[in-house]
């Protein structure tokens, strides 16, 4: 019996020795293990589809009316568009055309008695029309221009800063025909200033520029009346 156990004894450990080398020889020939980061562990290290999706949703406050449908917060305004010809595509003097005409029928609304001057006023070449009138026809037309300048109705003409534009252009057409006058050869060179300035800076200062403007008419016009 003893040499039956020594012999399975013998025989389990060839056994277990055969076993062992084969076991070692399958594990020498495999490829050293991939070590991979636990992505669980970092949150920042998910894919896109594993993230997760916010809603956002933006309350509108309740003070709507029939007026306001969306509240106080989105304001609606209605405007038209204006269709051109192909050939007037990129043409701003048709615009710059109607902008002065608007502004010429509003003043001729507000100031009626004037038409006849409103009308020169907003001639495109006002310069060949007061080289053909008399010295004493422009000194009435600067003087009538008078009204509409220091009139407080020009501020609630909608379009009056295209109106203070086109009188200092006419002045400034007068102050070229006064260079030959005694004490109004500066006046180019001030109306031209104020020119820049009310292009520059205008809807900034705009009581500034009317108050320059206003100033600069009367200093020429004292200097007019002076020469006569």
């Amino acid at each position: 019996s003893d040499s039956g156990v020594c012999l399975s004894f013998d025989k389990l450990a060839d056994e277990t020795e055969d076993s062992t080398s084969s076991s070692s020889y399958c594990l020498s020939t495999s490829p050293p293990p991939i070590l991979k980061p636990d992505i669980s562990s970092h949150p920042h290290s998910q894919p896109d589809k594993q993230k997760p999706q916010k809603t956002v949703s933006l309350l509108l406050p309740g003070r709507r009316t029939a007026e306001k449908r969306f509240g106080v917060h989105l304001q609606l305004e209605t405007v038209w568009t204006v269709s051109l010809p192909d050939v007037q595509q990129g043409d701003i003097a048709r615009q710059q055309r109607h902008i002065h005409y608007q502004a010429r029928c509003q003043l001729e609304d507000t100031f009626p008695s004037l038409s006849t001057t409103i009308s020169i006023l907003f001639t495109e070449n006002s310069r060949h029309l007061l080289v053909s009138l008399s010295s004493s026809m422009i000194g009435d037309l600067v003087f009538q221009l008078r009204t509409v300048l220091f009139s407080p109705l020009l501020l609630m003409v909608q379009s009056w800063d295209v109106v203070l534009c086109v009188c200092i252009r006419f002045l400034h057409q007068v102050s070229l025909i006064l260079q030959s006058v005694e004490n109004c050869q500066h006046f180019h060179q001030v109306w031209v200033e104020l020119q820049d300035k009310c292009k520059k800076c205008f809807y900034q200062h705009q009581v500034e520029c009317l108050t320059e403007v206003r100033a600069a008419y009367i200093d020429m016009w004292c200097k007019m009346v002076e020469a006569e």
